[in-house]
């Protein structure tokens, strides 16, 4: 799934999110100029149309020297805000040392760019390039959702099982139902009720570990609240590695979810045993 969503995600390339990039920060040098003139009026006098080729440039030269394209998919979110931050802070250093230079050699008027415009730019355009990456991360997500195919299942499973044996029964699951499916492990109550109910109508059925939840009353109140969303139900019984024959054994029993079964905790349906020879 994680490897999916970085293909996504690579449908923003690298170009567009650099030019995306500049375009923010252009729009906040020129905003930073609007805010600031509510305030000083006669700002507009240091020249913005000419700073802002120069600003665009620098930025430009800043976004590419410290490699913050590199990857940008792969990192993480403090990452890619560290290293926006970083940016910005480097272009302002720059900008700074650039009005000085000019005031000492050169006094153009129209380059200098006041230290409030410089303070009011870094905030626009961080803030305008962090919310960017988050959209990026958002439309990416949104559209892997959209265009994922595989189907999803979950598996509601004994808290006290390890890796190795949920994987021995999602291979076996796989095995006596020839499912391509991506298995969702749920361990107790609190994980399975932090899946919205619109993820729940993408899920096309559930797997219960016979001994999933000791608390027979909270378990078929569980299989009622599936039931409402007309998903078929299993009942997953293993047994590991038989000493006779050193294989494993899995039943898969489909669970007709009525209130009589319920009351009597009857399981209804036909089992079918899933054998798995043992590796070599």
């Amino acid at each position: 799934m994680k490897n999916n969503l970085l293909k996504k995600n690579e449908l923003f390339s690298v170009r567009s999110v650099f030019l995306i990039d500049i375009l923010l920060t252009a729009v906040s040098f020129v905003l930073s100029y609007y805010l600031c003139s509510l305030i000083l009026p006669d700002i507009w006098s240091h020249g913005m149309l000419m700073q802002l080729p120069i600003i665009v440039a620098l930025t430009s030269f800043i976004f590419l020297f410290i490699g913050m394209y590199k990857g940008y998919v792969k990192y993480d979110k403090v990452r890619e805000v560290y290293s926006i931050f970083n940016a910005i802070c480097l272009t302002n250093i720059l900008t700074i040392i650039l009005v000085v230079v000019n005031g000492k050699l050169f006094a153009e008027n129209n380059l200098m760019v006041p230290l409030s415009i410089i303070v009011v730019h870094s905030i626009l355009s961080f803030t305008a390039l962090v919310a960017s990456r988050y959209s990026f991360k958002y439309f990416a997500s949104a559209r892997s959702k959209l265009y994922d195919s595989s189907k999803k299942s979950i598996l509601l499973l004994d808290e006290n099982l390890n890796d190795a044996k949920i994987d021995a029964i999602i291979n076996l699951i796989k095995k006596g139902r020839s499912l391509d499916t991506l298995f969702i492990p749920v361990r107790n109550f609190d994980t399975l009720s932090r899946i919205s109910a619109e993820e729940k109508l993408s899920i096309e059925d559930y797997y219960v570990h016979k001994d999933f939840a000791k608390d027979i009353s909270a378990r078929n109140q569980l299989l009622k609240d599936i039931s409402n969303f007309n998903k078929p139900v299993y009942l997953v019984e293993f047994n590991f590695k038989i000493k006779e024959t050193s294989q494993e054994n899995l039943i898969l029993k489909r669970l007709v979810v009525t209130d009589e079964n319920l009351k009597n905790n009857n399981e209804s349906g036909e089992g079918k045993v899933v054998v798995l020879e043992p590796a070599v």
